[in-house]
């Protein structure tokens, strides 16, 4: 069940030739919740229109759209798959900026018999600066790599492809895994009943918005740096269109600078003050890890695996960086050295945070656990109460606690150091909530952004953004956003230097620009 999703989009890319959704990761993080993919048969014209229906099916937004079982998705996908006829044109592979590309191997992984629980084995590397790597390491051309690549998939026909997808589901499906959960099960849980959401203009919740100068700039990760201002993350363009990279700068009174990435397109995430007085952040899309002085000037340290996706970043408590990848988390030293420990199942980590304990606390929507990683490379997992979780941000609560945003399942999530979980829903009422980014407070109090949506058609639209505010007991408060601006991408969030919040909204067409938000916490 946990592996649903991910390859739920994994078949859909291996079958056109791209992911169901492109741009930059917060854009992409968000279409995945409130736009419909492109139908198949637009992309690859060798795909019959049964094809093409099974596969939107199976991703569609609704729970009650999709098909009632794994055992009704795998006839229709055999039945669709002898429907195809022999292909004229070649399958191309998947972008190597996906992640998690490659369908077969991950999915054999995943097969294999349970893990354990302690994961150990450390591969290390030292890394220069991408730009010294390029200049002075001879190695193959990457247009090269794509073109074998490429050629490979070129003897392969699509109708083979099919059934040994076919096949692999039925593999996947005798072994207990179940693809299809739903963002909003009904859930059987020992958990506090929902609180009754409140809209406050005062004493908090005052809303203050600076404009990104850069268009269409979607902004993402946002954390203050050691120099008294806010740093963040931002993309130029929006979609497929994407252009451009920068790390962005604000300062308390809302005078923002921007500093363009040394590789374009880069796709940074995550950001986070470093022990070095520098800001570190990840480029999801380049593969690196990012470092940015206050004046400005940036290194790129590339990683040593190939589509390690880093997401998000945190100090450690050992005077290092921890960042999530594809199935591993990450650490690098300040001057630039990466040790990978890879995750006992396909766990997509996304945040991660230090806890009281001296260790590191991670997500793991892939597998629907809480991770926890010693210093030393040993990890945990505690596994969420069942009904389609999909934990996202994590951060360190007031209460000692460790807090993140569950929008799978529209509820924010506290997990003692110890590995006991409980979950607070959010109120609902006929919309569907979406919380993302999250943060401790300066009021005692834990705040995330959400988004608001409603079903339209095949896919949710967003209609609000909020604020909201949990307190280490589970009340919630939420405070709506300007009408204008209802309706941009909320991602990240933090407490300021001046004892406010600040969140990033990324810009949602190409007539937009971004915004970076303030808002009172009314201590």
């Amino acid at each position: 069940r946990a592996l649903g999703d991910v390859y739920k989009r994994q078949v859909y890319e291996l079958l056109v030739g791209r992911p169901p959704f492109q741009g930059g990761p917060g854009q992409v993080m968000r279409q995945h919740y409130f736009t419909p993919p492109p139908a198949p048969s637009s992309l690859n014209s060798c795909l019959s229109s049964a094809m093409g229906v099974v596969l939107l099916r199976a991703l569609a937004k609704r729970p009650e759209d999709r098909f009632p079982s794994v055992t009704a998705f795998a006839q229709a996908f055999q039945e669709a798959a002898q429907d195809c006829a022999e292909p004229h044109a070649p399958v191309e592979a998947p972008s190597p900026a996906a992640r998690g590309s490659g369908v077969a191997p991950t999915l054999l992984a995943a097969l294999s018999s349970t893990p354990p629980t302690e994961v150990t084995a450390p591969m290390s590397h030292t890394f220069l600066p991408a730009a010294m790597v390029r200049s002075s390491t001879p190695s193959v051309p990457q247009s090269e790599m794509i073109g074998v690549a490429r050629a490979g998939k070129r003897s392969i026909s699509l109708r083979l492809v099919l059934l040994v997808l076919a096949g692999l589901m039925i593999v996947t499906l005798a072994s207990g895994i179940v693809w299809f959960t739903t963002h909003h099960a009904p859930l059987t849980r020992n958990n506090p009943a929902s609180p009754t959401g409140e809209v406050h203009a005062s004493p908090a919740g005052i809303v203050t918005e600076f404009l990104i100068p850069a268009p269409n700039s979607y902004s993402a990760g946002i954390a203050v740096g050691p120099d008294g201002n806010l740093w963040f993350t931002e993309d130029i363009g929006y979609q497929n269109e994407i252009s451009d990279s920068k790390i962005g700068r604000i300062t308390p009174g809302g005078t923002i600078t921007e500093f363009p990435l040394p590789t374009a397109n880069s796709g940074p995430q995550g950001i986070t003050p470093g022990p070095d007085g520098n800001l570190w952040f990840t480029e999801s899309v380049s593969n690196m890890i990012g470092r940015i002085t206050p004046r400005g000037a940036v290194t790129e340290f590339p990683l040593p695996t190939a589509y390690s996706n880093p997401w998000g970043i945190t100090p450690g408590p050992d005077g290092n960086l921890w960042f999530t990848g594809l199935d591993m988390i990450g650490r690098i030293t300040p001057s630039g050295t990466v040790t990978e420990f890879p995750l006992p199942v396909d766990s997509s980590p996304v945040g991660i945070v230090a806890g009281r304990d001296g260790n590191l606390w991670f997500t793991a929507p892939g597998s629907d656990k809480i991770g926890r990683i010693t210093s030393s490379g040993s990890i945990t997992e505690f596994p969420l109460p069942p009904g389609g979780s999909n934990p996202q941000w994590i951060t360190a609560g007031p209460d000692g606690n460790l807090w993140f945003t569950d929008p799978g399942n529209s509820e924010i999530g506290r997990v003692t150091l110890r590995g006991t979980i409980t979950e607070f829903p959010l109120p609902e009422t006929t919309a569907i909530t979406f919380p993302i980014g999250i943060t401790a407070g300066p009021d005692g109090n834990l705040w995330f952004t959400e988004e608001i949506g409603k079903v339209l058609g095949s896919h949710i639209q967003v209609i609000s953004n909020q604020i909201g505010r949990i307190t280490p007991g589970g009340v919630i408060t939420r405070f709506s956003l300007p009408a204008a601006t209802g309706n941009s991408g909320l991602q990240g969030i933090t407490t300021g230097p001046d004892g406010n919040l600040w969140f990033t909204e990324g810009a949602q067409d190409m007539t937009e620009n971004g915004v970076i938000g303030r808002i009172t916490s009314g201590k």
